[in-house]
């Protein structure tokens, strides 16, 4: 069994990694119950599974672990080097892969949220609540379209009926990162277990209350994979696959359904009627489907 060494990139390098996928891995420190620590080595060839031109690994201080491959087939393919000197892995050669442990993976560009919601409000001063929201997409196996998970919230609820996509706050005390809170309320709310971010669909800035009381909420949309639509073939029925998973919180949701893009710009899904929150809402739901279709981030 081989292993390959890493060095530390600091947070100043983080926008040099703009492709690959980060995966975080718990070790524990025998020294410091205080401190997690994050592994700092990958296995090659073993049950954690094959690394194959270099991995980049999340780091509680936000800075990430690369590993070095300071030769590729003989001849360096890249000159820049991170700041001990070592040579700095590309890229295009950092694989997309989940390693033994994970729950989910997530682009570089999603860096910003593997941080605590304490630590993002405290370079926020202006905001008093985080919260996320998750967008689910699955491909219908007959027809081919490509549709939205929509939840009913619960008729004792604010907005009673209305029809939104999981998401709730971001737990200062318990949630590791925002990117975690994203998992656990998809899970509590559908059942189901992210497996990858994908992009940032949307934030959104609004104020509740009196104005001497006035509270202001960021929330941050993404849209993410599940790991119940991976055993389904290419091509094959995800909405169906998925939809068998899906378990629902009755204290906070009463229905659940795939919409499609037209269902969701027309308001209907069928025989039912799609009543949104808001309109804007319903626009960056719309956002989604143009943004996956075009995979943009």
């Amino acid at each position: 069994m081989s292993r390959l060494h890493v060095t530390m990139v600091s947070q100043d390098d983080v926008t040099r990694l703009t492709k690959g996928e980060m995966t975080r891995r718990p070790m524990l420190d025998a020294h410091n119950d205080d401190t997690a620590s994050w592994a700092a080595t990958i296995t090659q060839g073993t049950s954690h599974g094959q690394v194959e031109g270099g991995e980049h690994v999340g780091t509680t201080d936000g800075s990430l672990a690369t590993t070095r491959q300071s030769d590729y087939g003989g001849r360096t393919k890249r000159s820049e080097r991170n700041k001990d000197g070592s040579l700095m892995t590309p890229p295009e050669q950092q694989p997309q892969q989940l390693l033994h442990g994970k729950t989910f993976t997530f682009p570089a560009a999603l860096a910003a949220y593997d941080v605590t919601g304490k630590t993002w409000l405290e370079a926020h001063m202006d905001t008093h609540v985080l919260m996320t929201a998750t967008m689910v997409f699955a491909r219908d196996g007959s027809s081919g379209t490509v549709k939205l998970l929509l939840l009913q919230r619960s008729l004792s609820d604010t907005f009673p009926g209305c029809w939104e996509v999981p998401g709730g706050a971001v737990d200062e005390d318990t949630d590791e990162t925002i990117l975690e809170a994203a998992a656990r309320e998809l899970r509590e709310e559908t059942g189901l277990t992210l497996s990858r971010f994908v992009r940032v669909v949307s934030t959104a800035r609004f104020s509740t209350g009196e104005p001497r009381s006035e509270r202001w909420w960021n929330k941050i949309m993404f849209e993410a994979d599940v790991a119940e639509a991976k055993a389904v073939a290419v091509g094959g029925d995800e909405v169906a696959a998925v939809g068998a998973c899906v378990r629902l919180d009755e204290h906070e949701h009463r229905a659940w359904l795939w919409a499609s893009e037209e269902d969701v710009r027309a308001g209907w899904a069928g025989s039912t009627q799609l009543a949104f929150m808001t309109a804007k809402q319903q626009a960056v739901m719309l956002q989604a489907f143009a943004a996956r279709r075009a995979g943009t981030s």
